[in-house]
């Protein structure tokens, strides 16, 4: 599934352009440059630094808006979660997503979604890659 989403074909919303991209990436959130493996992390509100695809800063250089940056698309990676942290964000109420171990669905649960383990499969639970997704459902 890593892969996939590396290779711009699983769950990319949508490919942003340079400037898009900066003004949505959040900060400790990742971009990934499109047919690329060059990633950037927001590291403070006006820093970004290029990093690796989880994140890791270690090493890398402060990013410049020159050929490698601009002109290109890109997508912001999923910041995900452990299961037991997209239950406590569930129990805020606050809406989370999982994608399922096949990586062919997902969905999304909040107060408004009814019961949570209506129609899943425990493996699909445990073993999915959890988001937390920004606004609460109410």
């Amino acid at each position: 599934m890593i892969d996939q989403l590396r290779k711009g074909s699983l769950y990319v919303s949508e490919w942003l352009t340079t400037g898009q991209m900066i003004d949505k990436l959040k900060v400790g959130e990742v971009a990934k440059r499109k047919n690329s493996d060059l990633h950037i992390k927001k590291v403070t509100s006006s820093i970004h630094k290029f990093c690796t695809e989880d994140g890791d800063v270690s090493g890398f250089r402060e990013v410049t808006l020159d050929g490698m940056i601009v002109g290109h698309k890109w997508t912001i990676l999923p910041n995900y979660v452990s299961f037991e942290d997209a239950m406590k964000a569930l129990k805020e109420g606050k809406k989370v997503k999982v994608i399922y171990p096949n990586g062919e669905h997902d969905h999304i649960y909040g107060k408004q979604s009814g019961v949570l383990l209506t129609g899943t499969i425990w493996d699909e639970l445990f073993e999915g890659k959890w988001t937390v997704e920004d606004g609460d459902d109410k």
